[in-house]
């Protein structure tokens, strides 16, 4: 018998070994048919395998279409958001300036009407004096001797008279002058006039560009957000059964921690369903390459359970806050302010009902617009007791920024925003001075918001 090449055991060893087994073995049809499958059932089993597999190349490729297609309309979003900062920017100096001219305007009306009344007073006296003049003139001095009265008191008139000429003279002059400044103060009240209109018509249209953007906007997170829905209504939820406030807070803190331990545990079920299906098509390989006669080849090795034999998606990461690292800890002095008007009670003064005012009052312009003052994330949108219309943004590590009397919320609970971007409009109500409420909070308490905000800018003003 020739001696087996031990360069060649696959050829050589494989007829030993089955003669081997057939001796030892006994026989059993069942289980021969078991461990020989025919041909039809490899068929079978190779084309449910090719069939999950195309199932999941096609699951791969929406996948990275959905994926591509967030980027995109992430993108989108963030110039969008860049281009909302810069006209809520221009909206809020518009207002300014229109603020302005209007002062302006009514400081030059109340001249206007100071000048006229003065100029009338001024023109009745020169009236007498000017009628007596003109008698004077048109009578000759031998006519005053038979003047009714005293010849002295008529003589005493008339030096009186010729005496306050030059007095006359004068003031009339004067008068001139004046109605000269009068007509010059009427055509600036005139042009003022029209820079005012024409910067309403301005603001009018810088409020529509700015409409448009925040509506395109919620357009494209309409489409990329679905729990916002959901989430808006637990949040409201929560505050129908909140006490006050400070336990508003509380629970919204607990729903943000909630919402976060949620996409934590998504994201491990979704590890864990990625392994078992790796571990699933490990094993039906494994199968497969045993089941094939052997050619020679050594079979593959079985992969370990957490390697995957297909190439499936990794894992998205939880969904980070918005809100730059360290809250408000930082950025002290330079935050923008929520609206353009004036500060007409501070944090720490008493307020009209005697109590402690724990933020600003800002009277602000009918319709003005609200931006946030730091980048965060709605956290509350809505009526809340005592508060009317309350917008909170949380910014990080148990900063919370506070808006209420708003007339128009422009946002919605779990958006992200930045620095700038307009979150709603005040009250536009005819003959009632919109105020903003406005109160910075950590960990729940109230601070003094004065420090954080941006000094040297006239958007406020006390």
């Amino acid at each position: 018998m020739a001696r087996p090449n031990p360069r060649e055991p696959g050829r050589r060893a494989w007829p030993w070994l089955a003669l081997l087994w057939l001796a030892v073995a006994p026989f059993d049809p069942a289980a021969a048919q078991t461990r020989a499958p025919t041909d039809a059932e490899r068929q079978r089993e190779g084309e449910r395998l090719r069939e999950v597999e195309r199932a999941i190349e096609r699951d791969h490729g929406r996948q990275s279409s959905l994926d591509r297609q967030s980027q995109i309309l992430g993108r989108e979003v963030e110039k969008l958001q860049g281009e909302i900062v810069g006209a809520a920017r221009a909206v809020q100096a518009q207002e300014e300036e229109l603020s302005a001219l209007e002062r302006r305007l009514d400081v030059l009306a109340v001249e206007e009407q100071q000048k006229s009344g003065a100029f009338g007073r001024q023109r009745d006296r020169l009236g007498w004096l000017t009628n007596a003049m003109q008698v004077l003139a048109r009578h000759p001095p031998e006519m005053l001797l038979a003047a009714p009265g005293s010849p002295v008191d008529t003589v005493r008139s008339a030096i009186l008279l010729q005496a306050a000429l030059p007095r006359v003279q004068l003031a009339v002059a004067q008068l001139r002058v004046e109605l000269e400044r009068l007509a010059v103060l009427r055509d600036d009240v005139i042009q003022q006039a029209a820079r005012v209109e024409e910067s309403r018509m301005a603001l009018v249209e810088q409020h529509s560009r700015l409409e448009t953007l925040v509506q395109r906007k919620a357009s494209l997170q309409e489409r990329t957000e679905n729990e916002s829905q959901r989430l808006a209504q637990r949040v409201q939820a929560m505050a129908a059964t909140a006490q006050d406030l400070r336990q508003l807070l509380e629970r919204l803190e607990q729903e943000r921690l909630r919402r976060e331990a949620e996409a934590r545990a998504r994201q491990q079920e979704i590890q864990r369903q990625a392994q078992l299906q790796a571990l699933r098509l490990a094993q039906q390989e494994a199968q497969r390459r045993a089941e094939q006669p052997a050619a020679g080849a050594p079979a593959a090795p079985l992969p370990a359970p957490n390697q995957q034999t297909a190439s499936l998606p990794p894992p998205s990461p939880p969904p980070a806050s918005s809100s730059k690292p360290g809250g408000l800890a930082q950025p002290r002095g330079q935050l923008a302010h929520p609206a353009s008007g004036r500060v007409v009670t501070r944090y720490g003064e008493a307020n009209a009902n005697g109590t402690t005012q724990r933020g600003l009052t800002v009277e602000t312009r009918i319709g003005a617009q609200v931006i946030a003052t730091y980048d965060g994330t709605i956290a509350f949108a809505g009526p809340f007791r005592g508060y009317g219309q309350l917008l909170i943004i949380e910014h990080g590590e148990g900063y919370h920024t506070l808006l209420a009397g708003l007339g128009r919320i422009d946002a919605r609970v779990g958006q992200s925003v930045v620095a700038g971007e307009p979150v709603g409009l005040m009250a536009p109500l005819p003959g009632q001075v919109p105020k903003l409420y406005v109160e910075f909070r950590r960990n729940g308490q109230p601070v003094n918001p004065v420090p954080w905000l941006a000094a040297g800018k006239e958007k406020v003003s006390g």
